[in-house]
């Protein structure tokens, strides 16, 4: 599970069983695209959208997320508001890279946005962070990119001793 391509492809087989694959999100191309939409009936005349995307690149800089997460208000945004039913929009950003920087898993743990709007119909969006180290597999995210966390973990078996055999 140590090389990139191991791991690509278990998180495409998580993500998979959730999300529909794409190649790109919004005309951007990420290493792993997964999103899905539900449009459901609550009552008579109310329909709910529901929206989740979830982005993942490998290899990356500590400067790319940096700009990545000055755009990403803007991904999350996109499509916020609608004029026919109530909307909720969830994007997650995750980004597995060799070596985090303290400082940015300090920035993405503070990293929050939210929007919400309340007119004749509500919609709510949200940006999730997630940074994985490919080196051990440690997560660190932001308040809502926790949610999707259980996606990216990694569970290395334990060996028994002989004596135990």
């Amino acid at each position: 599970m140590e090389e990139n391509g191991d791991y690509s492809e278990l998180l495409k087989l998580r993500l998979g069983r959730s999300f529909d694959l794409a190649d790109s999100y919004l005309g951007t191309k990420y290493d792993i695209c997964a999103t899905s939409s539900v449009c459901e009936s609550i009552s008579l005349g109310q329909n709910v959208e529901e929206r989740k995307a979830v982005l993942v690149s490998f290899g990356v800089s500590p400067e790319y997320v940096e700009r990545e997460l000055e755009s990403l208000p803007q991904v999350a945004l996109s499509g916020f508001r609608t004029i026919s039913r109530d909307r909720s929009t969830t994007v997650v950003r995750a980004f597995v890279m060799e070596t985090i920087p303290f400082e940015l898993i300090l920035r993405i743990r503070c990293f929050d946005f939210e929007r919400s709007e309340h007119k004749q119909f509500w919609s709510r969006c949200s940006a999730g962070v997630i940074l994985i180290d490919q080196n051990n597999f440690t997560i660190y995210s932001n308040k809502a990119g926790s949610a999707f966390c259980d996606y990216f973990k990694v569970i290395n078996p334990v060996e028994p001793k002989e004596s135990d055999i």
